[in-house]
Parts: C-alpha cells; sequence; structure tokens
C-alpha cells in the first residue's frame, strides 16, 4: 500500500513488548520514524509510550534487506539510517535475487464444495438451542 504512494517504508521484525515475535511496517518519509501496527492501522510516532514494539531486528521491502547490528535493538534507540554500514548490514540484491522463486507461480483455485446455507441454517437453529437451554 504505502510502497503506491512512493512511501520510504520497510517490513520490520521484531519482537512486541510481551516477546513474541512480530512484523509491522516503518515509515522513515520525516525526521523521525512513523511504526505502523498492519493489523489496525495504528500509527506510532515520537512521544507515543503505548508502542507494542520492543526489537528491531531487520528490515526489509520489495528490494532490499537490512540486518540490524546496532549496540542496542529497542525500538526507542535504533537508528534508521539504513544506508549506514556501521549500524545496517545489507544483503546483496545479487543474495536476493538469487533466493527469488518462479517470477510466475501457477495459482489453481478450487470451487468451494461447501453448503453455506445449509451450514447458516445448522448454526442458527444451534444459538437458538443454546438460547433456549440458558433460558430455561
Amino acid at each position: 500500500f504505502f510502497l503506491g504512494f512512493k512511501l520510504h517504508c520497510y517490513v520490520a521484525i521484531g519482537t512486541n513488548t510481551r516477546g513474541s515475535p512480530v512484523s509491522w511496517v516503518v515509515l522513515l518519509n520525516g525526521p523521525t520514524p512513523t511504526h505502523v501496527d498492519p493489523l489496525t492501522g495504528q500509527r506510532y510516532g515520537p512521544g507515543v509510550p503505548a508502542m507494542p514494539f520492543k526489537t528491531v531486528d531487520c528490515l526489509f521491502s520489495d528490494t532490499a534487506l537490512y540486518a540490524n547490528i546496532q549496540a542496542s535493538n529497542a525500538v526507542g534507540n535504533v537508528r534508521y539510517s539504513v544506508t549506514d554500514p556501521v549500524l545496517w548490514k545489507e544483503l546483496s540484491g545479487e543474495a536476493i535475487c538469487s533466493m527469488r522463486g518462479p517470477q510466475s507461480l501457477p495459482i489453481s483455485l478450487t470451487p468451494n464444495t461447501m453448503d453455506l446455507e445449509q451450514i447458516a441454517t445448522q448454526l442458527e437453529h444451534s444459538l437458538k438451542r443454546l438460547v433456549r437451554d440458558e433460558r430455561e
């Protein structure tokens, strides 16, 4: 989405505040980065204390991949100058191209074989039965 607007953006991979792996979008179009939660669309910038992201381990786009080699990978301490080799290790474009699969993968879709009307009717009857049983 953001690439269509010619924004300088990357997908970040790191951890959330619970320590679980997570990915989100980082926009690098201003003096400070903007972090965007892809599930909610919530933007986090400077001075937002409730940012759900804890660490940044790598950034990637459709053309580049950078590994964070800074002393601290904490979101608030990371410097996002991805072209600085002291801060970020870039995977070469040749290496990225060598890992790409075929440019056009065949996709075959099969028709849905479920009877959605029957499933909806069964669900409705089950819910009515549960409500009735709860009221009795």
